[in-house]
């Protein structure tokens, strides 16, 4: 990761671990992308299961990078344009 930043000239700003109170914004974008997004995607693997933990299907098909990359973005735009959380009383995150 160093190297890209390196690479794309980014600044980057370490933030004390363990400590959500600083980067908020971060860490609520974080929970939202796994459990909007990720979760319904093949192969996503953090889904509670009652009970026994069964496997994934045989013949589940996960999506390449170029899928994701476009179902990814297109997420992202659904949420920073369309999206309107309740407390933000109809404006959308961005």
């Amino acid at each position: 990761m160093t190297a890209a930043f390196d690479l794309l000239d980014v600044t980057v700003e370490d933030l004390p671990a363990y400590t959500p109170h600083l980067k908020g914004t971060v860490e609520g974008r974080n929970r939202a992308v796994e459990s909007m997004f990720l979760a319904a995607l093949p192969g996503y693997a953090r889904q509670p299961r009652p009970g026994k933990r069964a496997s994934r299907p045989k013949d589940e098909v996960l999506l390449g990078f170029e899928d994701f990359t476009a179902r990814l973005l297109a997420w992202t735009r659904w949420w920073n344009t369309e999206h309107q959380p309740a407390p933000l009383r109809g404006r959308t995150p961005t």
